[in-house]
């Protein structure tokens, strides 16, 4: 039962940076292309799902594995520290 707390915690984490990362393409499109405007309704699913996503996963990884959450916990710092060294800059 743990490993599947373990998979869903990751799982919810890829989705958390995957939405994250739509979220910030939509906001830098209108820079990119001319006469784009961004879906406010749009981002607001992607900004309000992801953090249904880590809530939900973090209380059912609380609920599974109690003092071990820890585990996905600093995989989820691990993997955002990973998306923001992987940015281009310009």
């Amino acid at each position: 039962m743990e490993w599947t707390a373990f998979a869903v915690c990751y799982v919810a984490t890829v989705l958390y940076l995957v939405m994250f990362w739509m979220a910030v393409d939509e906001l830098i499109k209108p820079h990119r292309i001319d006469g784009y405007k961004a879906n406010g309704k749009y981002l607001a699913f992607l900004f309000i799902g992801k953090l249904v996503i880590l809530i939900g996963a973090l209380l059912f990884g609380v609920q599974i594995l109690q003092s071990k959450i820890i585990i996905p916990v600093i995989n989820y710092f691990l993997n955002i520290f990973v998306l923001g060294a992987s940015i281009k800059k310009d």
